[in-house]
């Protein structure tokens, strides 16, 4: 490809036929993050009772009724066949404190814990879950789950249960498997491990007792299938006894775990890198994606300091093909600005970023439709309106989708940028032979001539 090259939303040059990808290596894979509560309901009797219920979703800090059987539901409908995506990540699956609180509503998002051997009854029974497990692997997709090792339920409720008994009471506690009571300071490290998270029981991962349990959870829902883990608030759990549980995770068997190691829009933390690199297991690329929302989403950045990222992170991660990149998630606002074209076209660069850059992509749910939301929880959380297949977005992800599936550049290349200015970034990502070249302009008035962009 030698000579100009017009450069528009996406323009991509294709190599040879994929090879199937290792285990634990999800680079192929195209992630959907579900919140459960907030899907499809499959199941009216299984939704909780007032004053916890909230039938039209106008109490969006109240359940809605999404549950496994709507998921199952979706999946055999050929949705996700048709989106492209090959893995979902649904919300943490085990039994929530049964309570409304205050200010903060019941726990439909799943990280207010009760008993985790158990699952929540809002979203089904066992056989549910083992339902949705069979008939995600029927329909050629992974099941990631969200997992909790670091808090229980609000304090002020903190009872922990192991299968129905009594495991740990926050106001009664003499034993000390709980960390003391106490907002965390964020500045100091040793208080984001052993002090509480917005009020959250915090467990002591290191008492024999804790330990045990957490180790028993995670076994029980190893065994039900599923093929991987996002594990919640890493950077509040010590990295050593987090090393030991992830040998004990795949000696069971190999499954994909990335960690959330949260970080804000302009931070850089070593504390990330060194997490994903000695931990064990892949983290939630809060650097790139950051960068990548500053660029499409704010325009407070340049394409410039996205390729600057990119480059930076590739030399700080030992494996940075395996960093789960994403422009929106539970915990932000939705990338979509308004309806406005411009702000679409954005969401769509942003898409087709992440679908073709190093990294495994994740794709939070009605994003595909533009889905609004600019405020954090719950505003970012709505109920799934449609499952249309018809947008530009949708479309977008399903045919770079498609392409991460057939060629090796996608899953496995190493990627060089071959042309950056602040408003158009030309990347080349390669593997044996298989070459992909990716440009994006995100001016939308002015087209872009790139000069020699020879592969050889």
């Amino acid at each position: 490809m030698a000579g100009a090259l017009r450069a528009a939303l996406c323009g991509v040059a294709m190599g040879a036929a994929a090879a199937p990808p290792p285990r634990l290596h999800m680079g192929g894979d195209v992630i959907y993050q579900i919140v459960t509560d907030r899907f499809k309901d499959g199941d009216p009797g299984n939704n909780p009772a007032p004053p916890r219920f909230s039938a039209d979703c106008q109490h969006s800090l109240l359940y809605c009724g999404g549950d496994w059987a709507g998921l199952a539901e979706v999946i055999r409908s050929g949705y996700f066949r048709d989106l492209g995506v090959t893995a979902l990540q649904i919300s943490v699956p085990m039994q929530n404190t049964p309570i409304v609180q205050a200010g903060h509503g019941a726990a439909y998002h799943g990280y207010w814990l009760h008993d985790m051997k158990r699952p929540e009854p809002a979203f089904g029974r066992w056989e549910d879950f083992h339902a949705l497990v069979r008939t995600a692997h029927a329909h050629g997709l992974k099941l990631l789950i969200d997992i909790v090792i670091n808090q229980g339920g609000p304090r002020e409720h903190g009872q922990l249960l192991d299968d129905g008994q009594l495991l740990v009471d926050a106001r009664h506690d003499p034993e000390g498997r709980l960390h003391p009571p106490g907002e965390a300071d964020y500045t100091r490290d040793e208080e984001l491990l052993y002090r509480s998270l917005y009020d959250l029981v915090d467990l002591n991962q290191h008492h024999p007792r804790i330990n045990r349990y957490l180790r028993e959870m995670t076994q029980l829902w190893l065994a039900t299938g599923i093929d991987g883990l996002r594990v919640d608030t890493v950077k509040h759990v010590s990295l050593a006894w987090q090393r030991s549980w992830l040998q004990q995770v795949y000696r069971h068997r190999p499954v994909y775990a990335a960690g959330e190691w949260y970080a804000g829009r302009n931070d850089w933390l070593p504390e990330n890198f060194r997490f994903a690199n000695e931990s064990g297991m892949h983290v939630l690329d809060f650097p790139v994606s950051q960068r990548v929302r500053q660029v499409f989403r704010y325009r407070e950045r340049s394409l410039i300091d996205l390729a600057t990222t990119m480059d930076a992170a590739a030399q700080a991660y030992r494996r940075p093909l395996d960093q789960v990149l994403f422009i929106d998630n539970h915990d932000q606002n939705r990338h979509t600005l308004s309806d406005a074209a411009e702000h679409r076209r954005l969401t769509e660069q942003a898409l087709a970023f992440i679908l073709t850059a190093r990294g495994v992509p994740s794709i939070y749910y009605g994003t595909e439709h533009y889905q609004l939301g600019a405020g954090h929880a719950p505003v970012n959380r709505p109920m799934m309106a449609s499952w249309r297949r018809d947008t530009p977005a949708f479309g977008l992800i399903s045919r770079l989708a498609a392409l991460r599936r057939q060629h090796p550049a996608l899953q496995f290349g190493t990627q060089r940028t071959r042309w950056v200015t602040p408003e158009v970034y030309v990347f080349e990502r390669e593997f044996a032979g298989s070459v992909v070249r990716v440009a994006l302009n995100r001016d939308s008035q002015q087209a872009a001539e790139v000069p020699d962009t020879a592969t050889a």
